[in-house]
């Protein structure tokens, strides 16, 4: 028996369907900003970067970094995630 669930399992119907229509109507776009780097723009329904009214996140994925590799021992890939002018800025409406 499994006692342990995940939070998804805890939440009533409401939050479920709301979180289901959310991920449903979800659209990515993908620039490539270097040959070896590419950004991600995250677009929800009903969250936006509240100064531009845009993409609600941003991630920039960077491949193959000789400094990254020399500081952390071996790490091929470096991802950060972004969201409004700040990394917390993301607005829900």
């Amino acid at each position: 028996m499994n006692l342990v669930k995940s939070q998804y399992e805890l939440l009533d119907e409401n939050e479920h369907s709301e979180i289901d229509r959310q991920i449903s109507r979800m659209t990515f776009t993908k620039n490539f900003r270097s040959p070896s780097a590419e950004e991600w723009f995250v677009f929800l329904p009903d969250f936006q970067d509240p100064l531009t009214g845009g993409a609600a996140g941003k991630a920039i994925i960077h491949y193959d970094l000789e400094l990254v590799n020399r500081l952390v021992g071996y790490a091929a890939t470096l991802f950060s995630m972004h969201a409004g002018e700040n990394s917390y800025d993301a607005k829900y409406n």
